[in-house]
């Protein structure tokens, strides 16, 4: 007997005699969304199941009959049989790889994903694509040996051990930090204390003008930040909140000493960008594809064989220019920044130091936390 129709009750075709009871509405409606759930774990196999099932349960009218744990064991089974059963030991591991690597569903546009050499050593999971694209920008000179990466310059935020972990596989590594957490790292000091952050909110505020000028310290040279902080000291408002400020920055940020001397996060401005936004963006868009902490290490291979494919598309776009350019505020905003500096420096006095820095400073405040 096949159904048919909107509502799945019209009979389209039926052979033989049955002289069962008929299936209850409600029983069929448990089934339709039994199946809708499935469908949809087996499409979206990187969603919690959870989510799929509150979107069938928006669009269900009968739910008297339904019961949660059924769903979401259907959808569960269906995907033990999409996806291979997980190895339970190392060995397991390349030999289950091994064989994944020649199965259509695990090549990326016909091509092996997954490589692994004859030792079983490793595993790495890339593409042609990939190995083309290294070998065209030469990216071959990065390894010294085969085998060592030589790293010149690295993008990072303000967490120390981050810094160390860096040194000590990069010996020799330039650190540049990024100015957006530099301006969130000063704004957790100045939230801490409401006199310094009522300040801030206030307009032409002596005390808030001050403070905003240490945001244009990330402007300058790196080698001109301990003369423009003694300038900033020079005329530091006579409170015990101002002079706590300012040891707190001398402490972190301006002592070559210091865990974020400024030659890491100064910098006279430019249009290369000193931000890890893209990365953290990557990242959270990379883990919210996985609702566990330990997923499916096959789910894993297809969540990064669409990223790969999203990758490639972006790079295309670079190859022939048709990727988003700069926005004209921010293309305007960084115009009248350098435009600032050039005029310190057909200058540099004290005065127009403290100018240039209040004026950039209130252009690049970031967001108070």
């Amino acid at each position: 007997m096949i159904y048919s129709g909107p509502d799945k009750n019209i009979v389209i075709k039926s052979s033989g005699q049955h002289n069962h009871v008929g299936n209850s509405p409600n029983k069929l409606e448990r089934q339709v969304l039994r199946e809708k759930c499935k469908r949809r774990a087996e499409e979206s196999l990187s969603t919690q199941p959870l989510k799929l099932i509150r979107s069938e349960l928006l669009n269900n009218l009968e739910q008297s009959s339904i019961v949660h744990k059924d769903l979401k064991n259907a959808m569960y089974d269906r995907r033990r049989k999409v996806l291979p059963k997980l190895p339970k030991s190392p060995a397991d591991v390349f030999l289950q790889l091994n064989l994944m690597k020649t199965q259509d569903d695990f090549k990326f546009r016909g091509q092996p994903f997954i490589h692994i050499p004859e030792d079983n050593s490793f595993v790495c999971i890339t593409c042609d694509f990939n190995q083309q694209f290294m070998i065209k920008h030469d990216c071959i000179d990065f390894f010294a040996d085969g085998s060592q990466f030589i790293l010149q310059k690295l993008h990072v935020d303000f967490e120390k051990a981050a810094h160390q972990a860096a040194y000590e596989v990069f010996e020799n590594v330039q650190l540049i930090a990024c100015r957006f957490h530099l301006g969130q790292s000063w704004w957790r000091k100045i939230n801490s204390d409401s006199i310094l952050r009522i300040a801030c909110k206030k307009e032409n505020d002596e005390l808030g003008n001050w403070i905003k000028s240490f945001f244009g310290l990330a402007f300058l040279p790196s080698h001109e930040v301990a003369d423009a902080f003694v300038e900033l000291m020079s005329v530091c408002p006579n409170d015990r909140v101002c002079s706590e400020f300012n040891d707190n920055i001398f402490n972190n940020y301006i002592d070559d000493e210091s865990s974020f001397p400024p030659n890491i996060w100064a910098k006279e401005p430019m249009f290369d960008p000193r931000t890890i936004n893209a990365v953290e963006s990557f990242h959270r868009a990379y883990n919210s594809q996985f609702y566990k902490s330990h997923p499916h290490i096959h789910l894993v291979i297809m969540v990064l064989q669409e990223t790969q494919a999203e990758t490639m598309t972006k790079i295309q776009s670079i190859e022939t220019d048709s990727y988003k350019s700069m926005s004209f505020i921010q293309m305007q905003k960084i115009n009248s920044t350098i435009m600032a500096y050039d005029e310190y420096l057909r200058n540099k006095c004290s005065k127009d130091i403290l100018k240039y820095l209040l004026k950039v400073g209130n252009k690049y405040l970031g967001i108070p936390l």
